[in-house]
């Protein structure tokens, strides 16, 4: 069971504030977040359905930006002392603003995290 990433109407929001602002208001994407909520993401998503932790940084050097393609990358990490013992089931990008604003959500077959898994989520964003 995988979704195709949805961006929300926040995640829309952030886009059209730093796009056609010229003082954006809102700021990028770049943090990521985990959870093991299975309901399929909705445009009217606020947050994970059952987050876990904090938000934290996307890897460095991301995103990445290939004009030519239209596409972003997005990439994040989570070690082996991370999430053990969860199911994992969804991911999502947010901003840092306060209230952090939930960019885009995505669900995908569920992996039970252990200290002997480390995950990569790379998300690829296609305009």
């Amino acid at each position: 069971m995988t979704f195709a990433t949805l961006i929300t109407n926040s995640g829309k929001q952030i886009i059209m504030d730093r796009t056609f602002n010229s003082s954006p208001t809102l700021s990028e994407p770049s943090l990521f977040q985990v959870g093991t909520g299975i309901a399929a993401p909705t445009a009217s998503d606020t947050n994970l359905e059952t987050p876990l932790g904090s938000p934290a940084a996307l890897l460095s050097g991301y995103p990445i930006i290939d004009e030519s393609l239209n596409k972003v990358t997005l990439r994040a990490f989570i070690d082996t002392a991370t999430d053990n013992g969860e199911n994992l089931a969804e991911f999502g990008i947010f901003n840092t603003d306060g209230p952090k604003l939930l960019f885009s959500r995505v669900i995908y077959t569920i992996i039970a995290k252990s200290a002997q898994i480390e995950i990569v989520y790379s998300e690829k964003e296609i305009f």
